[in-house]
């Protein structure tokens, strides 16, 4: 396995983060207001009950998340510099770019197409498992969980697991804004991972693994994708379904991918078939094919025996050569 050698730019994290989700976060905040106002009006009318109930639940959302960490950390290989090398130095590269903490990486045996962030009892974790390891390392090499892993990191440095986002979500209440929040900050982390592997080939192919699985993804015609994805947007059925989604489409964070990448002026794909960025080949003109040479037959004298006439072995014995 090869490694290499990331990028030492510093991100600038507010221009990497998507316009959608700072708009949302600003809807969320003001609606986060009157729901403040509401606890605290329930707080005095049950002369302090609601705290000592909210005190329960924190108690127990604590213990669920020492247990979880607890498991990772019994279950789960933890990433350094002597395991798994290669994924120890992109989540050193990509922590230090975007000035967040370094988290604690793990792979996790699960079949599943899938990563997650998460800050427990005070650590910062990253879980990637294997299923989306597995495909992603049988496609190419190492740097292609670049992308999985900067997404993963984008949560903790756009402080998505912060006790500010907890008290954003409280916002939530107006309707579909939640889910539009959560949506926008995907795609956020999708462009915080473009920024950190700064290569639109090794984005592309972690967001088509995903989508299509890893043996497809250089048989994907990325501008025909793009073009299903104008199409399916307008529909009023594709709409709906992603109003009540906490995730985008996964074309639609194709469509995000290759939009950063030509506004960051980073080079257009060139593994993907069918890339309207892509330069065609030159037709190379074939070689005309000289025929055969001339031979006259070469006739056995009268006497020589048929060349056809050989003994044959009986059937079962083997015949050194």
């Amino acid at each position: 396995m090869s490694g290499r050698a990331w990028p030492d730019t510093p991100i600038d994290l507010q221009a990497a983060r998507h316009p959608g989700e700072l708009q949302a976060e600003k809807f969320m905040l003001f609606g986060a207001i009157p729901a403040c106002l509401l606890l605290l009006v329930y707080t005095v009318a049950s002369l302090g009950l609601l705290l000592v109930v909210a005190g329960l639940f924190a108690a127990f959302y604590f213990a669920v998340e020492w247990m979880m960490l607890a498991y990772f950390r019994g279950h789960g290989m933890l990433v350094g510099p002597t395991q798994y090398p290669e994924i120890d130095a992109m989540a050193d590269n990509f922590s230090r770019r975007l000035g967040v903490e370094r988290p604690e990486v793990y792979v996790v045996q699960q079949s599943l197409w899938n990563a997650f962030a998460a800050k427990t009892v005070g650590s910062r974790i990253i879980v990637l498992y294997s299923g989306a390891v597995d495909a992603l390392m049988l496609g190419g090499e190492p740097e292609d969980l670049g992308f999985l892993v900067g997404h993963e990191m984008g949560h903790h440095a756009c402080g998505h697991l912060d006790w500010k986002y907890r008290l954003v979500r409280l916002g939530g209440w107006i309707p579909f804004l939640g889910m539009y929040h959560r949506r926008a900050m995907e795609l956020s982390c999708d462009r915080v991972a473009l920024a950190c592997v700064a290569d639109s080939d090794v984005a592309l192919r972690g967001l088509l693994s995903m989508t299509v699985g890893i043996t497809m993804v250089a048989r994907t015609n990325l501008a025909a994708a793009l073009e299903q994805w104008k199409a399916a947007r307008r529909q009023i059925g594709v709409t709906v379904l992603t109003f009540y989604s906490p995730y985008p489409p996964h074309l639609e964070r194709v469509q995000s991918v290759v939009t950063a990448s030509e506004q960051w002026g980073i080079a257009p794909p060139r593994t993907l078939s069918g890339s309207a960025t892509q330069p065609e080949a030159s037709p190379v003109p074939a070689r005309p094919v000289p025929p055969p040479p001339q031979v006259d037959p070469v006739l056995p004298p009268p006497d020589a025996p048929s060349p056809h006439l050989e003994a044959t072995a009986p059937q079962g014995e083997f015949q050194p050569r």
